[in-house]
């Protein structure tokens, strides 16, 4: 009987060289033609995907552009002022001819509701008695329900805010609904029309 030679396995440090010397020369070349082809196809790949990537990237960006214009211009719009006059020479009778077109506008724009009446405050509030000036700002609701007073809650209305201008020596008024967000984040492009928040309102 032939003696056959024992070689034990090198470590793990030296186990590819092992192998490589124990590997036929065609499998070597087989070897070395896969691993040529591997990194040529990496070369191509890798760039390949790093520029779908981009590309998906930049998509993604364009439509979430699109998208925040088009929820811009649709909030802008629905803040858009609406003009009118009030042909009373009383403030107080001024403010509820406001209040009544506040309603009138609610109730023509489908508003969740029913609309039971708007309401308007001087805005911003102040403390103590408040200097009558020829044009007034308010904050306004258009009310939808009302929470009633009870030991166990504070009480208060809810509904669908605007902002108003009314301009006492004319009877000029402006309103604006307050457009709602679709996220709790500000938008600095949607801002209340000047006309309404305290600047100059037309003449007719």
């Amino acid at each position: 009987m032939s003696e056959q030679r024992y070689e034990p396995l090198p470590g793990v440090d030296r186990l590819p060289a092992w192998l490589w010397q124990r590997t036929s020369t065609t499998a070597r070349i087989a070897l070395a033609v896969s691993l040529a082809a591997s990194i040529a196809l990496t070369a191509v790949l890798v760039p390949a995907i790093q520029r779908d990537k981009r590309e998906r990237a930049a998509a993604e960006q364009s439509a979430h552009a699109a998208q925040h214009r088009t929820t811009v211009e649709a909030l802008q719009r629905e803040q858009r002022p609406r003009f009118g006059r009030s042909e009373a020479e009383a403030r107080p009778e001024m403010l509820r001819n406001l209040e009544a077109a506040i309603l009138t506008d609610a109730r023509s724009r489908g508003l969740d509701g029913p609309i039971l009446r708007a309401r308007c405050e001087p805005f911003p509030k102040t403390v103590g008695p408040r200097p009558v000036k020829p044009t007034e700002s308010y904050a306004c609701l258009a009310v939808t329900s009302v929470i009633d007073r009870s030991a166990a809650t504070v009480g208060g209305e809810l509904g669908h805010p605007y902002r108003a201008n009314l301009d006492f020596t004319n009877g000029r008024f402006a309103l604006c609904k307050v457009a709602g967000r679709p996220d709790p984040i500000r938008d600095p492009e949607v801002t209340t029309p000047r006309p309404c928040s305290g600047g100059r309102l037309p003449a007719r």
